[in-house]
């Protein structure tokens, strides 16, 4: 799991007078073009990004650590210590106190590394035979991880030292989330999800009957009784026993889910491949797609606040949330480069994209108390055409983000 309880973006309308406080998401610049697998922040400023040794057509490089101090401003790349791993899963107990965990690139054989000063020096623990998938820990002592053929294991110290669990299955298992030093929830493949309510002296599987059997990624609990966990073709469940049951969702979309958080029992966001963000705010009973700004697979969210948060994925991508507040009319950086033509629309608008952007465009349409009308992805052409079918005639918010994760906003009316 996310291992800061994260969140993601929204869009509020705050009435009709121009004002628009919008939650966004922007590219940063990560200087790789390798795979990201997981993104970490310890405060506002500080954070770290790491992932895999190969490049985006398999040839090994080099592992990557990205650290940055400035919020993602500018993320530098240090690879000493990571020349020979594929690291997974991250947590920092400060800022300068952190564990990673994740694989040798050629054996596959699990490693977990600490560092006391920030990433600047980093002790790697080589002793696991199977890749470990993610870390977390449930207060400053107490932490477990998880990997390929049902492996668990325990520290009591910090990380300094780890105990094997038995887990009772030999599938791989993705993702742990503990909720306190007695209380955790294991998600892994073919279906199976493990509870223990003793610090892992016993794991217990959870009732899946009925449900896909399907891989599931990543799970995350806000309290010891309410959770989810998501994977595979869409698939979101949730608990309301502390994971002893679990029932589905309905996710609106059937790509692979691969990270989930909450910030409270109602607002939670996931992601997904091809650039999927989803968002709740009443606990999952209705889910909602957001703009990414990106068409990669986004594989870990870390959000800070409901306003303030960062992710990453393939192609070394990394993106940014944030809450800011714009007029709809002023304060566009891109009014110039984007023509919507005729507003207000009787029959159909163009938006001309030519100087806007040179490869691939997102649009997102919105009334004005902040519901998604519709959404387009993946637009490669100069110009999309915008019909006024099945739209009540109004007032909208329509926002375009371009490859580059520029954003163009602009009220637009339909008659």
């Amino acid at each position: 799991m996310n291992s800061i309880k994260t969140v993601i973006v929204s869009l509020f309308i705050l009435g009709f007078a121009g004002i628009v406080c919008a939650q966004t998401w922007s590219f940063q610049s990560s200087g790789t073009d390798r795979k990201l697998n997981h993104i970490n922040f310890a405060d506002n400023s500080m954070g770290w990004a790491f992932g895999d040794t190969s490049d985006a057509f398999g040839n090994f490089i080099s592992g990557v650590f990205l650290k940055t101090t400035d919020g993602g401003g500018n993320w530098v790349k240090a690879t000493t210590g990571f020349e020979k791993y594929d690291i997974s899963s991250s947590y920092f107990f400060t800022s300068d106190y952190g564990i990673v965990a994740g694989k040798y690139q050629d054996s596959g054989d699990g490693v977990v590394l600490i560092t006391l000063n920030g990433g600047l020096t980093w002790t790697a623990n080589t002793s696991f035979t199977e890749r470990i998938d993610d870390v977390d820990f449930a207060d400053a002592n107490n932490g477990w991880i998880v990997g390929r053929d049902g492996t668990i294991y325990s520290s009591s110290n910090a990380g300094s030292s780890w105990t094997q669990q038995t887990s009772g299955t030999d599938v791989e298992l993705f993702a742990v989330d503990f909720t306190d030093a007695n209380i955790g929830h294991i998600s892994g493949a073919e279906t199976t999800l493990l509870n223990t309510y003793d610090g892992g002296s016993s794991w217990a599987v959870a009732d899946t009957a009925g449900l896909p059997k399907l891989d599931y990624f990543d799970i995350f609990f806000i309290n010891t009784s309410t959770g989810w966990t998501v994977g595979e073709a869409g698939t979101i469940l949730t608990s309301a026993d502390s994971g002893k049951t679990w029932s589905e969702q309905t996710s609106g979309t059937n790509v692979d889910l691969f990270s989930v958080s909450f910030v409270d029992e109602n607002n939670g966001w996931i992601s997904g491949g091809g650039g999927t963000i989803l968002y709740t705010t009443d606990g999952g009973s209705t889910w909602n797609s957001q703009l990414s700004g990106s068409n990669q697979d986004i594989l870990s969210i870390s959000m800070r606040t409901a306003s303030l948060g960062w992710y990453c994925g393939d192609n070394g991508t990394i993106g940014y949330y944030s809450n800011f507040p714009s007029s709809i009319m002023d304060n566009n950086a891109m009014l110039n480069y984007v023509t919507v033509y005729p507003n207000p629309v009787s029959n159909k608008a163009i938006i001309d994209l030519s100087q806007f952007s040179k490869n691939e465009s997102s649009i997102a349409l919105y009334d004005l108390t902040g519901s998604l009308i519709l959404q387009r992805t993946q637009i490669k052409g100069p110009n999309i055409t915008l019909s006024n079918d099945g739209i009540t005639p109004g007032v909208y918010i329509l926002k375009i983000i371009n490859s580059a994760g520029q954003l163009y906003t602009e009220k637009i009316i339909f008659n």
